[in-house]
Order: structure tokens, then C-alpha cells, then sequence
């Protein structure tokens, strides 16, 4: 039985052989047109030739995409060197251009003052509180630095004065300190008067002018300058504006807050007038 079987199968495979070689002699005769059999197969074996071609094409356009992002890398890194470097550049400039500013402010101070001599001096530390305001420089007798010598901003207004110094330090107290006592008078006017500092103010950045008549012609706005009494601050240094006046319960007298002229907060660097040129002027006189 199973003989017959192998038997039987013979004649399908000898038939297909003989339809197979028809069909290559029928394309050869027919000038190489596309049989039946090629169509068919190629029919068949089509969707796999585009599926391949798909594949081909994909892995090209990734190799593409990833030539692309590493193009991208390279110039991102280009880009944010140069980025970094434009910033060095700027900030160069920056610092460049607020130096040339300190410089013109310290020029107009100088001309402005010709007799005074200036020792700049950093600041290192601060300490305001309810009771006291003051700070530290990092300056002290060894750059020239006394107790009692007048402070002040590069603009040219009135910041406090020294008050402790060491080798290599010293303390400033500010005018908005209680301990200080300054000889003042309103710009343009005779009448002399006292700033000091004020515990009931002192939170608010104020200080006080004490002791005008009830007659003194104050008002708010009016800029409030040393008189130059006292021999610690050289007159005519501005030291704030009328911020409010009232007059004392007696009526006999006026007193006023001030806004000072000094910025006292965030002090990096001020300037300690070691000489007024007075004191030069007495010594060859």
C-alpha cells in the first residue's frame, strides 16, 4: 500500500517539471516577456521585496537622523562655548563699565572736595539692630584709619564715622546710630541744629533733626547738610532730606525726621576722609 502511494505521486512531480520547463521555453520564445509562472511568483514574493525595500529605506533615514543629532551635538556644544564665552565677555564689560563709573563718581568727589584726602575702604560685615547700626571695614590704623574720622558714600553724603579701630579694622558707626551727635543745619540757611540717630525711628532708616526754633523756615524736601561744627564732619556735606516736621509739644521748637542721602544698606566699599586739609594748613601755619 504505501509502495502505491510513492507510485501515484510520481507522475504530479514529472507533470509539474514538464509545465515548469514549458513555461521558461514559452519565455524564451516569447522575446522575454513575463510568463505566468514569474508573474505569479513574483506576485508572490512581491509584498516581501517592498517590506525589504521599506526596511532598507528606514535604516538609511535612521542613519541619517542619527548622522543629524550628532551634527546637533556637535554644534549645541559649539554654541554654548561660544554662549559661555560671550558671557565672560559681558560680565567683563560689566565690570569694566561700573569700574569706569566708581572712577568718574571718585573723580566728581575729588573735584568736588580738592582739600579732602579719601582712603577707600571694603566693607566686611554689618550689624544693625533695634539698638545700635553700625559696621566693619576691612581697613584700620595701618591704612591711615583714626577714631572720629567722617565717613562717607562715593556720592559724597554723609555715611557715620569711625568709631573703634585696629590694626587691620575698624568699626563705622552710621547716623542712624543714637550714640551720634552731628552740628547740622537745612542747605542755604544760618540756623544750626543737631542730627542723631533715634531709637523710636531707627527701624524705619531715619534719623531725627532736633532743636529748630519754631520759627525755622523747614520744609519737607529740604536737603539737611553738615555745619561743619564740632571738627568731626567737615561742613557742607549733605546728610539726607526732610522727610516730616512737627513742632514739640511746647511749641517752642521743631523737630524732623530725615531720609538719608547715604545709601546704608548693602554697603560694599565707602570712603574715610583721612585729611580736610585744614588740619595741613594749621600745621604750616
Amino acid at each position: 500500500m504505501k509502495r502505491r502511494g510513492k507510485n501515484k505521486n510520481i507522475p504530479v512531480v514529472l507533470l509539474s517539471v514538464v509545465i515548469a520547463l514549458a513555461m521558461v521555453l514559452y519565455t524564451s520564445l516569447s522575446g522575454g516577456r513575463t510568463s505566468p509562472v514569474e508573474a505569479a511568483v513574483k506576485g508572490l514574493f512581491s509584498p516581501a521585496q517592498r517590506a525589504v525595500s521599506g526596511l532598507i529605506s528606514w535604516v538609511g533615514e535612521l542613519q541619517d537622523y542619527v548622522s543629524s543629532v550628532d551634527s546637533y551635538k556637535e554644534e549645541n556644544t559649539s554654541l554654548k562655548a561660544e554662549l559661555a564665552q560671550l558671557r565672560l565677555q559681558l560680565q567683563s564689560a560689566s565690570l569694566a563699565e561700573a569700574e569706569n563709573d566708581e572712577l568718574r563718581r571718585l573723580l566728581k568727589l575729588s573735584r568736588e572736595h580738592e582739600s579732602f584726602t579719601f582712603i577707600p575702604v571694603d566693607v566686611i560685615s554689618g550689624n544693625t539692630s533695634n539698638y545700635t547700626s553700625d559696621f566693619t571695614v576691612g581697613s584700620g590704623s595701618s591704612a591711615g584709619l583714626s577714631e572720629g574720622m567722617c565717613v562717607v558714600s562715593l556720592e559724597g553724603c554723609v555715611i557715620g564715622s569711625v568709631s573703634r579701630v585696629g590694626s587691620s579694622w575698624a568699626v563705622i558707626t552710621t547716623v542712624l546710630d543714637p550714640s551720634v551727635q552731628i552740628s547740622a543745619c537745612v542747605k542755604g540757611s544760618s540756623e544750626v541744629c543737631v542730627a542723631s540717630g533715634d531709637y523710636a525711628v531707627m527701624n524705619t532708616g531715619k534719623f531725627v533733626l532736633k532743636y529748630l526754633s519754631s520759627s525755622s523756615a523747614i520744609h519737607n524736601g529740604d536737603t539737611i547738610v553738615t555745619s561743619g561744627s564740632g571738627g568731626v564732619y567737615p561742613g557742607g556735606l549733605t546728610l539726607g532730606q526732610v522727610d516730616d516736621v512737627t513742632a514739640d509739644s511746647s511749641g517752642l521748637s521743631e523737630s524732623a525726621l530725615i531720609r538719608p542721602a547715604a545709601e546704608l544698606h548693602g554697603l560694599s566699599k565707602v570712603f574715610v576722609i583721612v585729611s580736610t586739609g585744614a588740619d595741613q594748613q594749621q600745621v604750616e601755619g
